[in-house]
């Protein structure tokens, strides 16, 4: 039971910050998801290439990771553990993937797989989650915090698992971090600026820990920003209902769809022109779906049916 209830925990720290703002907002009840296209092709676009991993709970109520074609067939159970796996990040190349496990005694490590789901092995032995590797593939960033989630900073370590340094610290932590594909910063949420009540935003960082500052100062909660594949842009969440798009120093700010009930963002395709999304209710028990739009925010296609936990998603070559 113990190992079960650390599960939840795990996975739905991964949208701990969509509860906080329920909170702010008055609005504590479960939404549903919206109502969207059903499941077709993304369109006639040749570009919607690659692979999309995402969460799911449909194989008897356990977290896995499965991997599916950008029109939504082909989806494929690729950790087969009983352990929760979630969080999937895809390698530049797409060979691999980075993820998050939750063990039997309740803690939480960095695992990484080849791309069909064979080689699975833990990298380093920090309780942390969200990894993404960076562009050349030697290094991951994570979220290291600890057993009772009381801390979260943003640590980096070789791909192997060692060299691991944390390289923030102090009130306000750090999450969701994210390599930009030229190596030289790292974007991670963090409420170490309080501008508006218990405001959280989006900040930047050097590998090295040095160059800290803040990139976004909206009202409400951003967070989960992710690059867009030649650098410029950074898509992310604003208050867990929205999705926006802005350029890289936070210039040009851009709301590109609507509210909506709870989402949480996948990130670019590989050649830019679609994001992967994820929607539907707060509690990670509830239903959620797996959505795809253009990269305007046009065009929001259904992909998984919204009989289970369908998020996490990310997209990968």
């Amino acid at each position: 039971m113990h190992a079960r209830n650390s599960t939840v925990v795990a996975l739905e720290h991964y949208i701990l910050l969509t509860i906080l703002v329920a909170g702010c907002r008055g609005d504590a009840d479960p939404l549903a998801p919206v109502a969207l296209p059903a499941a077709v092709a993304v369109g006639a676009s040749p570009t919607a290439t690659g692979h999309i991993a995402f969460v799911s709970n449909r194989d008897g109520g356990n977290f896995e990771i499965y991997s599916m074609n950008p029109d939504g067939s082909n989806q494929t159970n690729l950790t087969n553990d009983p352990r929760a796996d979630f969080q999937p990040a895809w390698s530049t190349d797409g060979s691999k993937i980075a993820f998050s496990r939750v063990e039997d005694d309740g803690t939480q490590h960095v695992w990484v797989m080849n791309a069909d789901g064979t080689g699975q092995h833990q990298v380093g032995n920090a309780n942390g989650g969200e990894p993404g590797f960076s562009p050349d593939g030697t290094r991951i960033v994570f979220t290291g915090f600890t057993t009772a989630f009381t801390d979260f900073q943003i640590h980096v370590m070789n791909a192997d698992g060692t060299g691991d340094v944390a390289i923030t610290s102090g009130e306000g932590g750090g999450s969701s971090p994210s390599w930009s594909p030229d190596g030289t910063w790292i974007v991670f949420g963090s409420n170490r600026e309080k501008l508006v009540g218990r405001h959280f935003g989006l900040w930047l960082v050097r590998p090295d820990g040095s160059d800290l500052n803040p990139l976004t100062t909206m009202s409400g909660v951003e967070f989960i920003g992710r690059w867009s594949p030649d650098g410029t842009r950074i898509v992310f969440t604003h208050n867990a209902q929205e999705i926006w798009v802005m350029n890289r120093d936070g210039t040009d700010l851009k709301r590109i769809n609507n509210a909506q009930s709870y989402q949480n963002l996948g990130g670019f395709s590989p050649d830019g022109q679609h994001i992967v999304f994820d929607s539907g209710h707060r509690a990670a028990k509830k239903p959620a779906i797996v959505y795809v739009m253009d990269a305007d925010g046009s065009n929001a296609v259904q992909l998984t049916n919204g009989l289970a936990y369908d998020g996490n998603s990310t997209w990968g070559r």
